[in-house]
């Protein structure tokens, strides 16, 4: 049996072994320059092969000593490109040759035939980038690659392991470069191909390991699999990805965590062991190793866990996918694909154009457009006889390449063409076309697929061959089913990687050879659908309307296109920007469109031309012949500045005066996004762009405004409640009636009665505003209206926060002062009701129907309240007493942070985008379907994401650690760390219904146990940022900032606790997704003071006496809030049936006097 035969035998029986951190071992060696062979090679590790060969091979003797199955060369970055840094280059192949024989000689002396050892021939990435940093050609890379793998095939190697990857298209040139070796020596060898995932979800270079693993498929790797960059927690999402995609063996080979301040690595071996062993549970690993920071220790651990776990089986359904940066899955569910044919030097005269000039810029930016308007894949041709289409091709995918991340269908006849093409793009492309006209052996035809094997592609096959196009459905299927035969059989392409076109001819210029011809084009592609179900399909869509009127033209390709998509089409290349949509195309027009499709009635091409001769498309520059009035108010609804201004230009020069602007168009514009908001038509995020649009518009027309004049619906005072520090939702207030007529005095957070009524006093509003998230605001609330009341004002006060209702507000708030009070759900509610209160024709009949409501809800009749919780299980519940008791690793205080894009990993996007940006519905549906106005929020919320990495201003810092307790009735003693002397005690309240619990349930009734205390903040400079951006009119990205910093807040004490639990000795299941984790479907519970179970904020103080975490930027206010708002304290229990309850009013208030 060869050793190739004999891995993949090994494979399929057992979870293989492969070593840990090489250099992690090297330098605890404590070598010294005269080691390398001088200081000029200090530091090249791959060196020591030829001057300190000892060195190596003691490692490698101690990992396989702890069991590893799989030792890696010490060649990683032994290409000549990367050995040139230090004067190698030249001798590459020898250093390459002689660490693959130390690797080769050790592997060999520990083999057995129980247990037989391998080696694996490590190629790093080099220390360039094709996608990112240049500095290389491809044809650079390929060379060097292909003498790295000669030698370590030279050598001995079992197989080649591509490893490390952070772009693609490197790894592509890897895998041509070992293919040359193979071919030069005569054999070949397994390749593994192993991505380098970072905190942002994707590699360097802008892939998802799935991504990686379809760009790479047609290399047939033995296995594929992610190592370095982070620990295995982190991996997890993309390890369950690839184990449920590809079809071949996958491996995990994690870092021992993420590097420390120190720059060390904090994961154990168990640690490691512990998490790897969930991932072979799960069915996900074939391989498993260690990274930087592991050790033989590290490597023994997993070796012991992964005794007699069962291997994962490595048959999965082939899939039909292409990837540009990101990856498109070619499903039944997502058709029709749209192709956006304008950048094409054939078919559009404007990128011809911008071509012949050499804009390449202009050029990309059509691709971009294309991208924006919905295309999922991008045509790029740029044949045109008068240029040199090799070096356009070159220069345009350059540029286009980085202006978007869709895959690229490469429209090329010219093999060279192709391939230049190929070795500027990351991901799999789709090669378009190739065909039979000159018959299977033409030189064209073979150049063509030579590269689609070589580089892997998808494929379009025309239905063309030795005796022409085929128009008759029948003839279509008939070359269909031979091109199928010849590209399968000769050539290897699978049904997957197919796309038959079943070609497109005018249907409107009176050539009697096409008359009808596109419905035997329909009828054709359902033919071909049937046959091959897991091929794709395209068509030049906008073929069938050429010579036809343009407006006509664009609603026959929509007819057209919807037919072809029932009869099964899944892709078709048309202009992403004009597609109309088929439902909004009037039934007489769709008829004549049929008409001509079917070739039905005497003359349809007449009829349909008379129709829509004269007509003009629909244009991008029709609205710029609106009204002045009716752009401006257009303007505002849309939430977009252009034009307004010009048209508010044009109504001063028409006589308006600015004052009739702001009540007429301005004030119209904004009532209709009230309108639109209410009936749930808009979303927040689309309002605080028009009042953007409006603030804009009012400072346009200010210079021009006499002194006095101005909008002024009213005035009011505005602020948070004494102790509380939540501003976003009065931010919001703000903004909306602010810019609605409106004078807004906001106070600011944390507002003493005093600071209240002072502000009433000076600024004499008409309508006071209050603010405040939690009970105990709420609370607040009641006593500052008490206050005013006993001041002697009585100014409408409208009240709102997360823990305010109508009910709540009618009979606690109300009562306590002298003048009206509502409860505002929203800030677009309250622009309502401040309209109401302050229009002296609306005033009176309003408050007329509150006193009403008032009255049904004070004598308890239905009244608009808040939905109450289902209701928990009558019968008590049983907790379990013989659970295990984890002790933790350490009880001193622990500090933790993490980057942000890790913990944004955590985000959870229903509360962002669904809570605070306002998207209706569910916003994993929404983003799945690609809605408008999720994927616009996406976009602004990347950005935003994109300038704070950039600034680099917001940290995550945390704090936590574990206590020993006991539990006494419902009151938990907490101790010192030797257990000598209570610290602290928390009582908290118990049920007297229902389960029955109360939180010290969850600790041990008779044993000692351990509970964790933890408080992460994200919110240090975020007000100040917030309020910058406030005052400058950036609405949206004021309160963006506000909402993603309050998430990442949230997001970081998920990550805080999912952490927790892994020191704790209990990590998640491997299957666990970010899904599940904001379900809490993980063993145990954090519970954080204010919220039912333990509502006392008080017990805050107790916490942070314990913790003291002011060190982190956070401080407690006097109401027991934390400030800034971005932080989250709470306190961890372990007990496998922890789990959330409610507390009634009753037992609340039971327990407030056993307190007194």
């Amino acid at each position: 049996m060869s050793r190739p035969e004999l891995l993949r035998q090994e494979l399929s029986k057992r979870i293989l072994i492969l070593d840990g951190g090489m250099g992690t071992m090297l330098q605890r060696q404590n070598l010294t320059a005269a080691d390398f062979g001088g200081e000029a090679y200090e530091g090249c590790n791959e060196q020591l092969a030829v001057t300190k060969p000892s060195a190596i091979a003691s490692v490698h003797e101690l990992y396989l000593k702890a069991g590893a199955d799989i030792v890696e060369t010490c060649t990683f970055g032994s290409t000549p490109m990367v050995m040139d840094e230090y004067g190698l280059g030249s001798q590459a192949y020898e250093i390459t040759r002689a660490a693959t024989r130390i690797a080769r000689g050790l592997a060999d002396s520990y083999s057995t035939g129980d247990k037989p050892r391998f080696v694996a021939g490590s190629i790093g990435p080099t220390t360039k980038s094709l996608s990112l940093t240049g500095g290389a050609t491809f044809q650079e890379l390929v060379d060097g690659f292909a003498l790295q793998a000669e030698a370590l095939m030279e050598g001995g190697a079992d197989y080649l392991l591509l490893e490390t990857l952070i772009d693609t298209l490197n790894c592509k040139a890897g895998v041509v470069g070992i293919r040359q070796a193979f071919r030069k020596l005569g054999r070949e060898l397994p390749i593994a191909v192993s991505g380098t995932i970072e905190l942002q979800g994707v590699m360097l270079a802008g892939q998802t390991a799935e991504a990686l693993f379809a760009s790479l498929e047609h290399a047939a790797p033995i296995y594929v699999g992610l190592n370095c960059a982070t620990g295995p927690e982190f991996m997890t999402d993309h390890i369950r990805t690839l184990a449920t995609s590809a079809g071949t063996a996958v491996a995990c080979v994690p870092n021992a965590g993420l590097p420390n301040e120190f720059g060390g690595y904090d994961e154990t071996p168990e640690m490691l062991a512990r998490q790897l062993g969930k991932f072979a549970d799960a069915g996900w690993l074939n391989v498993a190793g260690g990274c930087c920071g592991t050790t033989p220790d590290h490597i023994a651990a997993i070796a012991d866990a992964m005794k007699g776990r069962a291997p994962r089986g490595t048959e999965r359904p082939r899939k039909s996918w292409v990837t540009g940066v990101d990856l498109l899955e070619m499903t039944p569910d997502g058709r029709p694909y749209i192709v956006g044919e304008r950048t094409n030097s054939i078919g559009s005269k404007a990128f011809r154009d911008l071509v012949a000039q050499e804009k390449w810029d202009e050029a990309a930016e059509i691709a971009r457009r294309q991208a924006r308007a919905g295309a999922h894949i991008l045509d790029a041709c740029l044949a045109n006889p008068d240029r040199d289409e090799l070096a356009d091709m070159e220069k345009f995918l350059s540029k286009a390449s980085k202006a978007t991340k869709l895959p690229w269908m490469i429209d090329s006849q010219e093999p060279k063409v192709v391939e230049a093409a190929f070795r500027l793009l990351q991901g799999k492309c789709i090669l378009n076309s190739v065909n039979l006209e000159e018959g299977p052996e033409d030189k064209r035809f073979t150049g063509l697929m030579n590269c689609v094997k070589e580089y892997g592609a998808m494929v379009v096959v025309g239905c063309i061959d030795e005796t022409g196009m085929a128009v008759e459905p029948e003839r279509k299927l008939e070359v269909a089913e031979r091109s199928y035969q010849i590209l399968s059989e000769r050539w290897g392409i699978a049904e997957e990687d197919m796309m038959f076109d079943a070609l497109v001819f005018p249907c409107g210029t009176g050539d009697q050879a096409y008359v009808g011809s596109a419905a035997k084009t329909i009828e054709g592609v359902r033919l071909i659908s049937e046959r091959f179900p897991k091929a794709q399909s395209t068509l030049g869509v906008s073929n069938v309307s050429f010579g036809l009127p343009p407006a006509g033209r664009e609603v026959l390709n929509s007819v057209f296109l919807y037919h072809c998509t029932k009869a099964g089409l899944t892709s078709a290349i048309v202009n992403a920007e004009k597609l109309v949509r088929y439902a909004e195309i009037p039934q007489e027009e769709r008829d004549l469109c049929d008409d001509l499709i079917w070739a039905r009635g005497t003359d349809p091409v007449a009829a349909f031309t008379a129709h829509f001769r004269g007509k003009k498309a629909a244009t991008p520059e029709a609205e710029a012949v609106l009204p002045a009035a009716e752009h401006i108010s257009r303007g505002i609804l849309r939430g977009s500045k252009d034009g307004i201004n010009a048209a508010i230009d044009t109504l001063i020069s028409e006589g308006r005066k600015p004052l009739e602007i702001i009540n007429g168009p301005l004030m119209d514009g904004m009532n209709e996004v009230g309108r639109l908001f209410n009936r749930n038509e808009l979303i927040v995020a689309e309002v605080l762009q028009s009042a953007e649009a409006m603030k804009s518009a009012v400072a346009h027309l200010e210079p021009l405004m006499e002194k006095g004049d101005g909008q002024n619906r009213g005035k009011m005072v505005l602020a948070t409640v004494k102790g509380d520090v939540h501003d976003i939702g009065k931010n919001l207030v703000e903004i909306i009636l602010g810019n609605n007529g409106y004078e807004i005095v906001n106070l600011g957070i944390k507002c003493p009665t005093e600071q209240i009524l002072a502000a009433v006093r000076e600024h004499k509003p008409d309508l006071i505003g209050l603010s405040g998230l939690l009970v105990k605001s709420a609370q607040q609330m009641v006593l500052t209206a008490r206050d005013l009341k006993e001041a002697g004002v009585d100014v409408p006060i409208m009240v709102g926060g997360a823990a305010l209702s109508n009910n709540f507000t009618v009979k606690s708030i109300a009562p306590e002062y002298a003048g009206p009070v509502v409860y505002a759900k929203d800030a677009m509610g309250g622009l309502d009701l401040a309209n109401q209160l302050t229009d002296s024709d609306k005033r009176g009949p309003f408050l007329e129907s509150l006193r009403e409501m008032e009255e049904i809800v004070r004598s308890g009749a239905a009244a608009p309240v808040a939905d109450a919780p289902e209701a928990e299980p009558k019968e008590k519940l049983v907790l379990s007493r013989d659970n295990e008791l984890f002790a933790p690793p350490a009880l001193d205080r622990q500090t933790w942070s993490r980057p942000l894009p890790e913990v944004w990993r955590f985000l959870n996007p229903q509360m962002l985008y669904g809570k605070h940006l306002g998207l209706k519905g569910s916003v994993e549906r929404l983003f799945a379907e690609k809605d408008p106005k999720a994927v616009e929020l996406k976009t602004f919320v990347e950005g935003l994401q994109a300038s704070i990495l950039a600034e680099g201003w917001m940290k995550v810092k945390g704090a936590y650690q574990f206590f020993p307790v006991r539990v006494e009735d419902d009151r938990i003693c907490i101790y010192s760390q030797d257990r000598s002397k209570q610290v602290a005690s928390l009582k908290f309240p118990r049920q007297s219904a229902g389960w029955g619990l109360s939180l010290s349930d969850f600790v041990h009734p008779a044993e000692w146990d351990h509970v964790a205390l933890f408080v992460v903040t994200a919110g240090a400079g975020v007000r100040e940022r917030s309020e910058a951006l406030k005052d400058s009119g950036d609405y949206l990205a004021s309160h963006g900032l506000q909402a993603l910093a309050l998430e990442t807040a949230e997001a970081a004490a998920e990550a805080l606790h999912k952490h927790i639990r892994l020191t704790w000795g209990f990590p998640d299941a491997a299957d666990l997704s970010i899904s599940d984790i904001f379900k809490a479907k993980y063993r145990g519970m954090r519970v954080s003071f204010g919220y039912p179970a333990c509502p006392r904020l008080e017990d805050q103080e107790i916490l942070f006496d314990l913790l003291k975490p002011q060190d982190l930027g956070v401080n407690l206010t006097e109401g027991f809030m934390m400030d800034p708002e971005a932080s989250v304290s709470a306190l961890v229990f372990h007990h496998p049936q922890g789990r959330y309850f409610t507390i009634s009013g009753a037992d609340l208030e039971a327990f407030e006097r056993s307190l007194a």
